[in-house]
This record gives structure tokens, C-alpha cells and sequence, in this order.
């Protein structure tokens, strides 16, 4: 579900103070490396913003796991790890597949139903 927001209509502070615009919101799927697709719901697409940011409490509302050591997050769903981010900096940055599913410009329609585990027979 993707819906394009009016302008003005809502906004976020960035770290040096200043406030930008929210040009939509909706639901992502990203594909992980491993082929787990990460369902994230309501993500915000400010276009001011350089990186792709998930807040870790996201993850725990979608019952996903994080394990932080030694500069690694190790992300886990029902006991599995599905996901690995490694730290660059003050940032984890989340190793995901060439072929993401969803991207900035295009919010797809993502059912809840895709977070699974892709099998090996699956393109």
C-alpha cells in the first residue's frame, strides 16, 4: 500500500536541525541476501535523505531479532538468521539482494505473506 502525501502534510527532523518534507508512505519489502524477504510497514520516502534508514524497533514489532557484536548485527526470524548488517562507521549497513524488491521511486503492494524464507527451487 503506497499513498502520496500532500505537501506539507508531514515531515521529519534530521539531525542538524533542519525539517524535510515526506513525500509518501507505505509498505517495503526488501529481499536479503539469504532470499528473506523483510517486510517493513508505513516507511516514510523523504527524498532529501541519502541512505535508507530502519529503526531497530521496526524490526522487533515484525518479530525480527538483532544481535549486535563485534561490528555485525545478526538479524534472526524464528530462530533462523536471516540477515547481516555490518557496521560502517556509526551505521550498520544491511546486506541485501541485487534484485530488491521494492525501491524508493516505487512502492510496490507487498502482502504479508511474502516474509518467508525463499526455497531453493525459486527464481
Amino acid at each position: 500500500m503506497k499513498r502520496t502525501l500532500p505537501r506539507g502534510e508531514r515531515s521529519i527532523r534530521v539531525i542538524n536541525g533542519l525539517e524535510v518534507g515526506v513525500d509518501a508512505i507505505g509498505d517495503l519489502a526488501l529481499e536479503l541476501d539469504g532470499g528473506f524477504i523483510l517486510f517493513l510497514r508505513n516507511v516514510l520516502f523523504v527524498p532529501f535523505m541519502r541512505r535508507n534508514l530502519i529503526y531497530v524497533s521496526c524490526l522487533d514489532d515484525e518479530n525480527i531479532h538483532c544481535h549486535f557484536g563485534d561490528g555485525m548485527c545478526m538479524l534472526q526470524y524464528n530462530n533462523e538468521n536471516v540477515g547481516l548488517a555490518i557496521r560502517q562507521d556509526e551505521l550498520y549497513l544491511l546486506s541485501h539482494s541485487e534484485s530488491v524488491m521494492c525501491t524508493s521511486s516505487a512502492m510496490n503492494v507487498c502482502d504479508e505473506s511474502a516474509k518467508r524464507k525463499r526455497s531453493d527451487d525459486e527464481s
